[in-house]
């Protein structure tokens, strides 16, 4: 069974392309695995915090490279992973996919860990995106501060891997998926050297994927392939706060890494200066100052250890 990994943001459509994919006989998958993530950070010195001192387990996992033969540490780790795949679905396929948005992080590590495996990059206009990610996740309220990894850090991780590697991927845009399926699904599969079948556009929606990770509102929304995603994000960027700070955004991907993910810089300043309108102004002004102090100072880590406090457990520093 051969690895197929899709690489992309959260709320890019993901799901759906993952669901088409698991409709063809050759393809086995579930919700999300997640699971390489700790195993790539084992060897990174940042990123993680932890009641172990993280710091300590790099340098000791370092020394125990250098103890192994040449390759030795990588060689287990993928014999590992496969394993896992291997025995995560008892399909007889060709390939597993893995789709696991936060991935975007470590999409280089698992592109050199794996060179013998299939490579999707997902693209989606970005303000949609976060358009999606505040709709779906917090109800149209401002809510972007939490996945500051996956807008800033994950989204340069994902282009420089695809800059690195865009000779042996396929990339492909969520918007031309669902103006262009057949066109679209037509070269994937074809990078994939499966042949398509264009019920498979209309099949997605008999999977249903194991595991409580994932999209369950486009599940439950969305049937068929239609249209109706691509414009709803001009109406979470109508007050002057989202639209600054859409500008700024736009600006720090940069008219050079818009245009490898297929989108116009000028074009979508355009657009989204267009957009007119107060919804979620006030809110905006208090949830906006909030997301630095949650930046700053770890909320959710915060809690966790005045609860334990309250509970009567010691609490430790993480390092």
């Amino acid at each position: 069974m051969t690895p197929l990994f899709l690489f992309s943001l959260p709320r890019s459509g993901s799901t759906l392309l993952q669901r088409i994919l698991a409709a063809h006989p050759d393809i086995a998958t579930l919700s999300e695995p997640w699971f390489i993530l700790p195993l790539i950070y084992m060897t990174r010195d940042e990123g993680i915090y932890s009641e172990y001192d993280h710091s300590h387990l790099t340098r000791a996992l370092t020394d125990l490279k250098g103890a192994l033969p040449e390759k030795a540490y990588e060689e287990a780790l993928k014999k590992f992973i496969l394993d896992i795949y291997q025995q995560a679905t008892d399909k007889k396929a060709r390939y597993f996919l893995d789709k696991t948005p936060r991935y975007s992080l470590i999409a280089k590590d698992i592109i050199e860990l794996f060179p013998e495996a299939k490579f999707i990059f997902l693209w989606r206009q970005p303000l949609a995106v976060c358009a999606s990610m505040m709709e779906t996740w917090a109800g149209g309220e401002w809510n972007l501060y939490r996945y500051k990894i996956d807008l800033f850090k994950g989204l340069e991780s994902l282009i420089s891997s695809y800059e690195a590697y865009q000779d042996k991927v396929y990339a492909l845009c969520y918007e031309d998926l669902l103006l262009n399926p057949h066109e679209s699904l037509a070269g994937l599969f074809n990078y994939l050297d499966l042949a398509y079948d264009p019920s498979l556009a209309e099949r997605f929606v008999e999977v249903n994927l194991t595991g409580g990770m994932g999209d369950p509102s486009g599940v439950k929304r969305y049937q068929s392939l239609n249209q109706e995603p691509l414009e709803k994000w001009r109406g979470a960027f109508g007050n002057p706060l989202r639209k600054q700070w859409g500008r700024a955004y736009l600006r720090f991907i940069g008219e050079e890494r818009l245009l490898q993910q297929g989108y116009n810089l000028d074009s979508l300043l355009t657009q989204l200066n267009e957009q007119q309108g107060f919804d979620h102004l006030a809110k905006d002004l208090l949830r906006m100052p909030y997301g630095l102090i949650y930046q700053l100072a770890e909320v959710k880590q915060l809690k966790r250890k005045v609860k334990d406090l309250f509970q009567g457990l010691k609490g430790y520093a993480h390092r």
